[in-house]
């Protein structure tokens, strides 16, 4: 009974198409949609989202969606999401009912303008929020190769790795919400934003962003959460959405549409309403007690009627009306959500429920070649039983997707509601759960052979719940460098931080105490500017003792010359932001005879700026000006055009003091346009 469909929730409904009229008047607004599990938070965002494109032609939808196991670790996942579809990436989507046929069809007739407004405004997210080769395929199916714009895409497609140190978090922000008010422009959107209780520090950044600067646009910004969940500690700090959530409350008043509070006064009609879906003769005194029993939270009660007609508790007669049957007791009925869920569960097979409880280890979405190879059932016996048994007869599980991997194909599922996953899972004894989440990161090993990368955060899970610390150390910092190169600066140092604790439990190996070293680095350059620069100060000097213990390359302890460059260079870096530029010029002076020794461009050409800027505030510009120039040589190699603009800047100042005024204002006009190209004129204008 009311399988499927949206009931009720009218004044819910109104609430949001309040929202969208004023963003339709070019009043941009962000709105949340809370309540607890179970209680129809995504049944009602996507009801309203149906409405609205039925009742305005050319809304655009576009869905994204927080991991409840690695969405922490997972950087700007709802927003790439969003941007994936956006740029006519839909089909995930569309197969798993996140999005209709209608908006589908709008959001691939989109493409052609979106991809073109990503290349000219936002190149940097190609690659890093879009992937290049996708992209360039979904623009292959809607245009011929004709624009001028494609080939620039295609350079772009080909970037080795995306991110950098010439770019920073608020430079990819600014991107990014440059892109959605170009496209708003040309049509108005919509975006959703599923379960951001499990979203990452980064998403939370980037949403409050959006907020504030959406407000001349056509765009609407829906978000859902459980406020329980909101409500808690994460890793013993204030859930990064708390403030976002407040501080929109400050700045556009009632923003809220509270389901917990609508079900104390709607309970009641929301359960008529479910009732009504289907032809019944259920009177006045069962729609009381089915009340009473479910206090009207929607996947209760939904769970209950299926529950009931599953056991015959309810009836059809000739005509298929539904009627209470002659065994109907409420007292034999489930009174919470997990007790309903505990009789679904335990009504099925041994067979079906052995391949649920291993899929629940890999997370709400699972991999059906992974659960196939665990519980050693041909492939295409249990895809059959997965889209006839489990999803169609059991309603337990839904397709997700086909992933293709080099030559085959992943099919991915979902649990039906997250609840049913965690069930499970919670249902499972710890040694259990331990073999098959190591069972499971070899079997994604194996799949994603050459491609493991991509699901890095996923691997160091499985492999930190099993207990295999070497492999999720490799994987944390794989996570970890990922997240650095998307400008995640607090997930990068969360994954370098596990690593870390990882490697403690490992043996004190000459090759571990090297891992520790470069994780120690890695972690002070994803965090310098957000520790107490006495905490980096600490970690530098820790991973400095374990370089001057540990035998270099020739054997001799000490001997690592480019560990100790990298070391000096971030000492230095950290002693120039605290003013201490004697402390700063003595480091720097260890790194530029390695960095020139070795050839590499970067670890030149940033100490040569920085001393650079140093000698310049000391009033030694002379002995500066090659410095500078020795810095936009090595830099242009690297392609960090925001570092190459600063020190062209700063060169340009240097020749200006030394008096050749006319060189000094065209070096310091040129690093002006690429800073403006660049939406940073911010590295230019004090020289101005």
């Amino acid at each position: 009974m009311a399988d499927q469909v949206f009931v009720g929730r009218e004044r819910e409904v109104a609430q949001l198409s309040r929202f969208l009229d004023l963003s339709l008047d070019s009043q941009g607004q962000v709105c949340f949609v809370t309540g607890e599990a179970g209680g129809g938070k995504t049944a009602l965002a996507s009801e309203f989202a149906r409405r609205a494109q039925e009742q305005h032609d050319d809304l655009v939808v576009a869905v994204g969606q927080c991991d409840a196991h690695i969405g922490i670790g997972d950087p700007y996942l709802p927003f790439r999401e969003v941007l994936c579809q956006l740029t006519g990436d839909v089909d995930a989507k569309l197969t798993r009912g996140a999005i209709t046929k209608e908006n589908a069809s709008r959001l691939r007739k989109l493409v052609t303008v979106s991809g073109q407004i990503l290349v000219e405004v936002a190149p940097e997210l190609v690659g890093l929020f879009v992937p290049g080769g996708k992209l360039l395929g979904e623009l292959g199916k809607a245009v011929a190769k004709k624009a001028g714009w494609m080939d620039r895409l295609e350079e772009l497609a080909k970037k080795p790795k995306p991110g950098g140190p010439g770019l920073d978090q608020s430079q990819v922000f600014e991107q990014y919400t440059k892109v959605l008010i170009a496209l708003a422009e040309k049509q108005p959107l919509l975006l959703i934003l599923d379960d951001l209780h499990w979203a990452d520090e980064g998403s939370t950044a980037l949403l409050f962003r959006l907020g504030r600067r959406i407000e001349g646009s056509r765009i609407l910004i829906v978000g859902t959460y459980r406020p329980e969940e909101v409500a808690l500690d994460r890793d013993g700090e204030r859930h990064p959405l708390q403030k976002v959530v407040a501080e929109f409350r400050r700045y556009f008043g009632e923003i809220g549409v509270d389901l917990d509070r609508a079900r104390e006064t709607e309970g009641e009609q929301f359960v008529d309403a479910v009732l009504a879906a289907e032809p019944n003769r259920l009177g006045k005194e069962f729609r009381q007690a089915l009340f009473q029993h479910t206090k009207g939270h929607p996947l209760f009660t939904i769970e209950l009627l299926r529950d009931m007609q599953e056991r015959g508790v309810l009836a059809q007669d000739e005509q298929g009306f539904w009627l209470e049957g002659p065994l109907l007791d409420w007292n034999d009925l489930p009174d919470r959500v997990d007790g309903i869920i505990e009789e679904r569960i335990g009504r099925l097979e041994e067979a079906l429920r052995d391949i649920v409880s291993v899929a629940s280890v890999e997370g709400q979405d699972f991999t059906a070649q992974v659960v196939a190879r665990v519980e050693e059932i041909q492939e295409r016996d249990l895809l059959r039983v997965l889209s006839q048994e489990l999803d169609k007869r059991h309603r337990l599980v839904r397709e997700r997707e086909e992933v293709k991997l080099g030559e085959q194909y992943l099919a991915r599922y979902q649990f039906a509601h997250a609840l049913f996953q965690q069930y499970l899972y919670n249902q499972l004894g710890t040694g259990e759960r331990r073999m098959l989440h190591g069972e499971i990161a070899a079997l994604l090993e194996e799949l994603y052979q050459g491609q493991a990368e991509g699901i890095a955060a996923q691997l160091a899970r499985h492999y930190t719940e099993a207990g295999d610390d070497e492999k999720a150390a490799g994987y944390l910092v794989q996570a970890g460098d990922a997240a650095a190169r998307l400008f995640a600066h607090v997930e990068a140092r969360l994954h370098y931080a596990r690593a870390l604790e990882a490697l403690a439990r490992l043996p004190d190996t000459v090759a571990n105490r090297r891992r520790r070293v470069d994780i120690l680095i890695k972690q002070v350059a994803s965090s310098w500017l957000a520790y107490p620069p006495e905490q980096n100060l600490v970690r530098l000097t820790e991973a400095r003792r374990l370089v001057e213990e540990l035998p270099g390359p020739d054997g001799v302890p000490g001997s690592d010359r480019v560990r100790l460059a990298y070391i000096h260079g971030w000492m230095g870096r950290i002693h120039q932001a605290r003013n201490e530029l004697s402390e700063a010029l003595q480091h720097y002076r260890e790194v530029l005879p390695v960095a020139q020794e070795i050839g590499d461009p970067e670890l030149i050409g940033f100490p040569s700026n920085a001393m650079g800027q140093i000698l310049m505030v000391q009033g030694r510009v002379a002995k500066s000006e090659p410095l500078f120039r020795q810095s936009m040589t090595a830099l242009e190699q690297t392609g960090h055009l925001g570092y190459w603009v600063e020190a062209l800047a700063n060169h340009g100042a240097a020749l200006a003091y030394m008096g050749d005024y006319a060189e000094g204002m065209s070096e310091l006009e040129r690093a002006l346009a690429r800073a403006q190209e660049m939406g940073s004129e911010a590295i230019c204008l004090v020289y101005f």
